[in-house]
């Protein structure tokens, strides 16, 4: 794993680690013993069982201890402190906030030699239309940075074109011999699935997020709905916890689908992890993931390792994982989602039930070992 890198010291400053990013920072420790300092436990989106996701860590984090919130944002001290105790090669940050202009001041005034990366997860629309404070911060600071690892090669094509900038694209992707763990029990819960809710001859749709206004949830139930005349053996499942800042657009989807008598051929089923999100997956056969405002959208790769199908908002970075296939891009300016082309490519569910391979267009530690080799070069 470049044993001539061994010798590289990797300092990491990181806000969370979310349970799709858990293989991307096991590797970076395994292949540059690098130390991972992180600001906080759990995503502040939505929370995880943070106590799984930290057992599957092959390292032990550095939680920053002090911090100040102003007008909501926090901000966190100790980057210096850490940076000059480790006395890094290669520091990683997150995004272009302080995180960065520590590592960049620190370099400046301690005179240091190490290299400065971040982790940037924008996606197209978000890195064209950056404004505001974000705007200043990334336009300024990329002056001073050594490489940038993006998501999405789209995101790639912008950056070079107006910044020629040093990057990387690195989707938001699991390491699948991770996401298989547990497969024989997985399976057998997707087929209690398909049981219990008497799924055998229809085609599962799904979708997994947040019922928060950017996820676009009450378009897609609009449009399901519009066609289920049409496709009546299709069967969306709705899977996501309520939003906080907006409670009520969990109960005007359940009010759209109650009004048009969808109950059922549409689910609400509510948060799920672990094994019962990964059978889930295993048993639908469509991911929708129509966000009007999506950075990548995890959700995609789980799918694809499941075998699903994707239909993927233009918005969204995770379109780079999408080809002719293994999915489709939806035009959500469109009055409602077209379902009938990948109806016709879908059969339904029939007995005997098996899960479908990954149709995912390539392997996590292919893309890890070029990971791996562009690091060593920044």
């Amino acid at each position: 794993m470049g044993s001539n890198f061994a010798n590289k010291k990797i300092l990491i400053f990181h806000s969370t680690i979310a349970p799709y990013r858990i293989s991307f920072f096991n590797e970076l420790y395994k292949r540059f013993e690098a130390r991972v300092c992180l600001y906080y436990k759990n995503l502040k989106s939505q929370k995880f069982d943070y106590d799984a996701i930290s057992q599957k860590f092959q390292f032990k984090p550095d939680y920053f201890k002090k911090s100040i919130t102003i007008k909501g944002r926090s901000f966190y001290f100790g980057h210096k402190k850490r940076i000059l105790e480790y006395n890094p090669d290669v520091v990683i940050v997150g995004e272009y906030g302080e995180g960065l202009w520590s590592a960049i001041l620190t370099r400046y005034i301690y005179r240091k030699q190490y290299k400065i990366i971040t982790i940037c997860d924008d996606s197209f629309n978000m890195a064209k239309e950056c404004k505001g404070v974000r705007k200043v911060s990334r336009n300024i600071g990329i002056k001073y940075l050594d490489g940038i690892i993006l998501c999405n090669e789209k995101v790639e094509r912008w950056y070079k074109e107006n910044f020629k900038a040093n990057t990387f694209v690195f989707p938001i992707i699991q390491d699948e011999r991770e996401f298989y763990e547990n497969r024989d029990q997985i399976v057998n819960e997707a087929h209690k699935l398909i049981k219990s809710y008497n799924l055998v001859g229809k085609r599962i749709f799904l979708y997994v997020g947040r019922m928060a206004p950017e996820k676009n949830v009450e378009y897609l139930v609009k449009s399901f709905l519009e066609s289920h005349k049409s496709s009546p053996d299709n069967v969306l499942v709705l899977i996501g916890g309520m939003s906080q800042k907006f409670p009520d657009i969990l109960s005007r989807i359940q009010s759209m689908i109650k009004d048009a008598n969808g109950e059922g051929y549409i689910y609400y089923v509510g948060r799920k992890e672990g094994i019962e999100l990964k059978a889930w997956y295993l048993a639908g056969q469509i991911l929708v993931l129509p966000s009007s405002y999506e950075p990548f959208g995890a959700v995609v790769n789980e799918a694809l390792l499941a075998g699903e199908f994707a239909m993927v908002s233009e918005n969204a970075g995770a379109t780079c994982l999408i080809n002719d296939e293994n999915g489709l891009i939806l035009d959500i300016r469109k009055p409602i989602i077209d379902f009938k082309e990948i109806t016709l490519r879908i059969k339904p569910i029939s007995e005997p039930w098996k899960p479908h391979k990954s149709r995912m267009p390539f392997l996590f530690q292919d893309k890890m070992i070029l990971l791996d080799e562009w690091i060593r070069n920044v």
